[in-house]
């Protein structure tokens, strides 16, 4: 028997001026308010978090964000720009050893996203309390960068084919070293029922690609330096975006549904099932408002999104029982002093 373990109470007002507030002191601030400002948006969602009737706590600090971004300017992020410029420069004077650093300069920054995602993720977990146990992550960021750099060389080589079989190796190897206190995730989910819709998925971009084809084998487009090109690649761009959304929407969506809920499934926690009821119509509703909101907004009201999708997967997110709290402990793991400053530095990927 699956129970409704998870439930959101958050509203929409405190959530709209919280947005608001931070996005005015981002401009007064150059931008630099967005660390305290995201750590608010966790703190206030985190809060609104009920799980068995008990809250979630979020205990970051804005200035971990901060530091943590300062020391990834500075040890990464500066020495990548300075080969990738050094490239350039070689380039430019006709030296075959620019287009060397340039291509390993991109592979470095895939390895570098890796890093910076599972170390972002081990912030969060170990920022984050339920009845006063910490979350946490253990693992190798490295492994993992790994696992994402072979993920990106496997679906060039593949044509795509290897997708669900990497991003399903890749949230297993997340899950297993997920834990709260001492109690970890076991999780062993396998790719093999994901296929048929997959393939689904793949076959649907043909059409898109082929509209893309005859649209460009039959506009004249002008060239860079006339009036009408801009005007003609953005209806170019825009038939690709109306085409995909057209052809391949309800594919991706149902694909999308079918793996969380595949993920779900065969995910344990102290030896407790879970359970992802969310449908492809769900799933595309989800989808659809939370970029409404996000255009519209012009990125302001993100946290909104962020707040639909937190309570759609507490909604639809079941547990077969509740764990016994009372025998876990704390774990001994440490507790990094700095957050998610890789991520930071290579523009914020995340949705929290």
């Amino acid at each position: 028997m699956s129970h409704r373990a998870f439930s959101y109470d958050g509203q929409t007002g405190p959530l709209v001026r919280l947005s608001v507030v931070n996005f005015l002191l981002n401009i007064v601030t150059l931008s630099l308010w967005r660390f305290w400002g995201k750590t608010q948006v966790r703190s206030y969602l985190w809060g609104r978090t009920r799980i068995w009737n008990e809250p979630l706590e979020y205990v970051g600090r804005g200035g971990e964000l901060f530091i943590g971004f300062l020391i990834a300017l500075l040890v990464v992020f500066a020495p990548y720009m300075a080969v990738v410029f050094t490239g350039q420069m070689l380039v430019a004077g006709g030296q075959p050893a620019g287009v060397f650093l340039i291509v390993v300069a991109q592979i470095v920054i895939f390895f570098l996203i890796g890093v910076g995602l599972y170390r972002a993720r081990r912030y969060l977990m170990t920022r984050t309390v339920w009845r006063g146990l910490r979350a946490g992550q253990d693992g190798s960021a490295m492994a993992y960068a790994l696992l994402t750099l072979g993920h990106v060389v496997l679906l060039g080589l593949t044509l795509g084919w290897s997708g669900p079989w990497m991003s399903v190796k890749l949230d297993r190897y997340l899950m297993n070293n997920t834990r709260f206190g001492d109690t970890g995730f076991e999780c062993e989910a396998r790719s093999a029922p994901l296929y048929k819709r997959y393939a689904a998925l793949w076959f649907s971009f043909i059409p898109v690609m082929v509209s893309f084809a005859v649209l460009t084998q039959f506009v004249d487009l002008p060239s860079p330096d006339r009036s009408g090109f801009l005007p003609a690649m953005v209806g170019i761009y825009a038939w690709v975006i109306v085409s995909v959304l057209l052809f391949s929407g309800l594919p991706l969506a149902a694909y999308h549904a079918a793996y969380w809920r595949n993920l779900a499934a065969h995910t344990r926690f102290d030896g407790i099932g879970f359970g992802f009821d969310m449908g492809t119509w769900r799933l595309v509703r989800l989808f659809f408002g939370n970029m409404l909101i996000t255009i519209f907004s012009l990125g302001i009201l993100r946290p909104l999104a962020s707040q639909r999708t937190l309570r759609a997967a507490c909604e639809h997110l079941t547990m077969e029982s509740a764990p016994d709290i009372n025998r876990m402990v704390a774990s001994p793991q440490a507790v990094p002093r700095t957050g998610e400053g890789l991520v930071a530095a290579l523009d914020g990927i995340g949705e929290f």
